[in-house]
């Protein structure tokens, strides 16, 4: 019997040798999806953890130095004696708080982990109002009672460590720059957090809140020249922005006018 083959029959298979444009981009875009969820997703799980630990353990172990809590300057002790009273309000968490003073021309202050808040002698030689220098360090104190401290600690030290995992220590750098740009939201909310939280403590404790923007007023005039762009780029909101948000509550918009 002589073998004769069939002809073949048309299949459903009509794939022309090449992908198409849907098949070059599904992989980096579910690549780019599962990275972006990820990230979120590591940020929550930092979140949850922070707002986990009880306040004796992160008094205890997370507690940071930052120098001399002692420090003579001539404004130094007025700035004790406001940080003392603030200490009182019942929505403060029960941390052991210091207060320190770091060697800076530049006014600033900023919360570190544990109950610790450093202030600049910037600071202390720029804002001379009682209660200007109540909401700056009110401000502070917010960051604490939102952990805000642990939280970003927390987010920082899961999202490096996934970074280092996913892309090794030399493309950690690469994606610095976009963690740098999504992190912004985060941190920008957490400086209105804190200055609504200061400003209500400040009112709750003085019963005024009256000469509360000083620093903010300064900070504003030096931020003059700051273009949109680079605003967008910040981790803290622009003094105007924030003074515009608190002025919903009852803060006197002085001396702050956008450019």
């Amino acid at each position: 019997m002589k073998y004769e083959p069939k002809a073949l029959e048309e299949t459903a298979d009509i794939s022309r040798g090449r992908p198409s444009s849907m098949d070059r981009w599904r992989l980096p875009l579910t690549a780019l999806v599962v990275l972006v969820g990820g990230y979120f997703a590591l940020g929550w799980l930092a979140d949850f953890v922070a707002m986990s630990i009880p306040d004796e353990v992160e008094g205890r172990w997370f507690a940071v130095d930052l120098g001399d809590a002692n420090a003579d300057h001539a404004r130094f002790d007025d700035a004790k004696a406001v940080f003392e009273k603030l200490k009182k309000d019942p929505e403060v968490r029960p941390l052991p708080y210091k207060l320190f003073l770091i060697d800076m021309p530049e006014p600033n202050a900023f919360a570190v982990p544990g109950g610790g808040v450093g202030v600049t002698t910037g600071l202390l030689d720029e804002v001379q109002g009682e209660k200007g220098l109540a909401m700056v360090l009110a401000h502070e104190l917010g960051h604490h009672a939102e952990r805000h401290v642990l939280r970003a600690m927390g987010r920082g030290l899961l999202r490096q460590a996934a970074l280092a995992l996913l892309f090794g220590s030399s493309g950690v750098a690469v994606v610095d720059a976009g963690k740098l740009v999504a992190d912004r939201q985060y941190a920008q909310s957490a400086e209105y957090d804190a200055d609504e939280f200061g400003f209500e403590m400040v009112k709750r404790v003085y019963g005024s809140t009256d000469g509360t923007m000083e620093f903010f007023e300064w900070a504003c005039e030096e931020e003059q020249a700051d273009s949109e762009a680079a605003a967008w780029l910040r981790t803290h909101p622009l003094s105007r922005d924030r003074i515009a948000r608190l002025m919903k509550m009852g803060v006197p918009l002085q001396g702050c006018e956008p450019p």
